[in-house]
């Protein structure tokens, strides 16, 4: 995501320089996808947790605040949570067979979504609904990106909605 030029004089004015952003997430992209290759720190970073989160949004500690207030808000504790980035998303999609109990696999934003269904795809396309990924023993369910909610604060309801059905799906796969 590139800054606009108002965030770029935002963030200048906080003392924040965007060239060490940049530089900082591309240095963790190539050190995640090499410590990821061949996905066996990915399926022990996820083994203790029922609920996977990927967003489209930068992963901070302030996402992953907000996303944990968003769970604790429906009654899904932080230690059933567990936040993947798109890289991580990626090399799980490619695995062929997962051995794991039945997961949920929260996609939040148009990125994830691409990357799971197809370029073409779209969150409107594919949210309200939960989509069955057998072979990674996931059940996965699409809501809207953490900027789109900022953006559009109106989709907040129908986001409480498909958290709902994460706490639901959550719950069928414990009992």
């Amino acid at each position: 995501m590139i800054p606009s030029s108002s965030q770029v004089s935002l963030l200048t004015a906080m003392g924040i320089p965007v060239w060490k952003l940049r530089s900082m997430s591309e240095k963790n992209a190539e050190f995640e996808a090499s410590n990821l290759a061949d996905g066996s720190a990915l399926l022990s970073k996820f083994s203790n947790s029922k609920i996977l989160v990927c967003h489209d949004s930068q992963i901070t500690k302030q996402t992953n605040y907000l996303l944990q207030a968003m769970m604790l808000t429906i009654g899904l504790p932080g230690e059933a949570i567990c936040f993947i980035s798109l890289v991580e998303l990626d090399v799980l999609t490619k695995l062929k067979e997962i051995e794991t109990i039945q997961k949920v696999l929260l996609l939040m934003g148009d990125g994830p979504v691409k990357q799971v269904f197809g370029d073409e795809s779209k969150v409107e396309t594919y949210r309200n609904n939960t989509h069955n990924i057998e072979e990674l023993k996931l059940t996965a369910i699409v809501s809207f990106g953490l900027d789109e909610l900022m953006l559009n604060p109106q989709n907040k309801a129908l986001a409480l909605q498909d958290l709902h059905t994460v706490k639901m799906c959550t719950q069928q796969y414990v009992s």
